[in-house]
């Protein structure tokens, strides 16, 4: 836990405390020109009274009052079986008067230590390129946009389904949207109690499910930020969309896929384009972890195979041996030396870059794992 830090001229850096709460929820209302508990009411599972992480929660203090503060959102995720404990970044705000003080410069390192403390492997934010990537963040991941139109539903013949409900709380239909959810390759963990809030609360979605012939899908929309989650059967939720379409007047959706394989083929054919985007901006805490985390990706390398992976602040050793993959720190053979930025593009860039240095053979070996793709569902974006 970190010990509040007395610096020049009275700032403190601490972990907030529960005494903390309404000062919190008043200052980010203040730098972020929000309405009054509009933390609590629009995201009550994380930023509820009750709910609230102080443990999480860095602020620098002036003179008793908060005056910047970063907050660490634990993003536990599946990616295609794989359990990657993500660490979200988010609410980054210094009081406009305290500004270019290096107040946020100096949280956020506390963060990455509290992160290497706590084995996070990864960091993941949205932002702005130019300012994060001072901070070792780079663009990355893969989201696949797919638009669909009533001219490609029409070709398809899909029809409208006129027994296509909003979801209001039922227990039996979250249970099944969460059973639809948790179908996803890329998901995050969720509780039934954030799920619930998902689908109903944030961001005010308005959640729509159709079944029948036992089949269920789901799609969650907001009017202001279009097509923020869905699951299910997919001739069911292209069913959604054209009731959406006819009852409110939407002249496209937006669908959006980790990959293109990942595309069911009826959606495919119906789509009128799509376009490949990263999903975020990633850091990689911990070279070690990242490598420990997503060892069974590098199965297919050769047996007996080596190399190491440094940037300017870590190095670690992945080699296969005996049908293992063993993961150490330090430095071993066939380094590959890259900047924090090289590196998140190396291994979780939109397509393979191509480093500096190294054989063909080496190179060659590294497509055949990389890039490891990052997805995560808008709901779970912060």
């Amino acid at each position: 836990m970190l010990t509040p830090q007395v610096k020049e001229g009275g700032k403190v850096i601490e972990i907030a405390k529960k005494s903390d709460y309404e000062k919190i929820l008043r200052f980010l209302e203040s730098a972020y020109g929000h309405f009054f508990n509009f933390f609590p009411l629009t995201y009550p599972n994380e930023w509820g009274e009750e709910n609230f992480d102080y443990e999480n929660t860095l602020i620098i203090k002036e003179e008793g009052q908060i005056v910047s503060l970063v907050k660490v959102f634990p993003l536990p995720m599946v990616f295609e079986g794989i359990e990657v404990k993500f660490a979200g970044i988010g609410s980054v705000s210094t009081a406009y008067s305290h500004r270019g003080k290096g107040y946020m410069s100096e949280l956020l390192n506390e963060c990455f230590e509290k992160m290497k403390k706590e084995n996070y492997p990864l960091s993941i934010l949205w932002g702005d390129r130019h300012r994060y990537q001072n901070f070792g963040y780079e663009v990355a991941g893969k989201k696949v946009y797919i638009t669909i139109t009533s001219r490609g539903m029409a070709k398809n013949k899909i029809e409208s389904a006129q027994k296509t409900e909003r979801f209001l709380g039922d227990r039996k239909i979250l249970n099944k949207i969460i059973s639809a959810y948790n179908l996803h390759p890329y998901r995050k963990i969720r509780t039934e109690e954030e799920m619930s809030e998902k689908v109903l609360k944030k961001f005010l979605p308005a959640t729509y499910y159709l079944e029948g012939q036992n089949k269920f899908a789901y799609v969650s929309i907001s009017r202001e930020r279009g097509i923020l989650e869905f699951g299910g059967d997919e001739e069911l939720i292209l069913k959604i969309l054209k009731y959406l379409e006819e009852r409110f007047g939407y002249s496209s959706f937006s669908l959006f896929y980790p990959d293109l394989e990942h595309i069911p083929d009826l959606i495919f054919s119906t789509a009128s384009s799509w376009q490949i985007c990263p999903d975020g901006m990633i850091k990689i805490v911990d070279l070690f972890q990242t490598l420990k985390t997503f060892s069974k990706k590098f199965l297919s390398i050769p047996e007996n195979f080596e190399i190491t992976f440094s940037t300017e602040i870590q190095s670690a050793i992945l080699r296969k041996e005996k049908g293992d993959i063993i993961i150490k720190n330090g430095k071993g053979k066939n380094e590959i030396f890259l900047n924090e930025i090289d590196m998140v593009k190396l291994f979780f860039g939109t397509d393979f870059w191509k480093p500096k240095g190294g054989s063909k053979e080496i190179l060659n070996i590294l497509k055949s794992v990389l890039p490891i793709n990052v997805f995560i569902w808008p709901l779970d974006h912060i």
